[in-house]
Formats: C-alpha cells, structure tokens, sequence
C-alpha cells in the first residue's frame, strides 16, 4: 500500500497546522469546520508542495479544547488518497449529527456568553 494511516500528528486548523508544520508561499490547505452543540472540529489537507497534490496529509483538530492537530492520513504515493479519506471522515462525521462545511461558507458557532 502506498499511503498510510497514523496516529500522531488543520483556516483555523490550516493556520495552526500550517504554523506547526511551517507553511511556505508555495503550501496550501483545503479544509473544513464542523459543528455539533457549540464544538468544533476541523479537518485540513494539507500538501506541503502546492500545486502537487502529493505528498499530502489529512489533520483533525478539536478547536477550544486544548488538543493540538493530529495527522490521521498521509499518502506520498497514491494521489486521491487524502482527498477520498478526509471526505469519507466529513461524511461519518455528518452522519453523527455534525454540521460541516468547506472552508468557503466556514460554520460559525454562537459565542456562549451571548456576545456577538
């Protein structure tokens, strides 16, 4: 198999991930933010040698709640491999009841202390 899965290690999670990881000029990040009862998750694909589309790898992060980005996928072989991955991830997600959407109309999550 030419693309695996990991377990350690995301615009919020593209910025994070891209401090982290030192996004150049020339990285880019697709992503999208999913909400359920005021949290937040987000998913990012990120490929480190924009415009090619591998290698690539597929972060999760849990914004507010003190957990740092973690890789799920990462492929250097197979192209499609992040893409397929990260958008089943989107699905399963939906299908627990998240709302997600792509980092175009990202979701927005009413601010708990009632301010605008």
């Amino acid at each position: 198999m030419n693309s695996t899965r990991v377990g350690r290690s995301g615009i919020g999670v593209a910025i994070a991930v891209g401090m982290a990881l030192g996004l150049t000029a020339e990285s880019h990040a697709d992503s999208w933010t999913c909400v359920q009862n005021g949290l937040v998750r987000e998913v990012t694909i990120y490929y480190p040698n924009e415009p090619a589309r591998l290698p690539c790898e597929v972060f999760y992060s849990k914004r507010h709640e003190n957990a740092l980005p973690r890789a799920l996928w990462t492929a250097t072989n197979e192209e499609g491999y992040c893409e397929r991955k990260a958008e089943t991830f989107i699905d399963k997600l939906q299908s627990l009841g998240w709302q997600c959407s792509g980092d175009e109309t990202p979701a927005t999550v009413p601010d708990p202390s009632g301010r605008p």
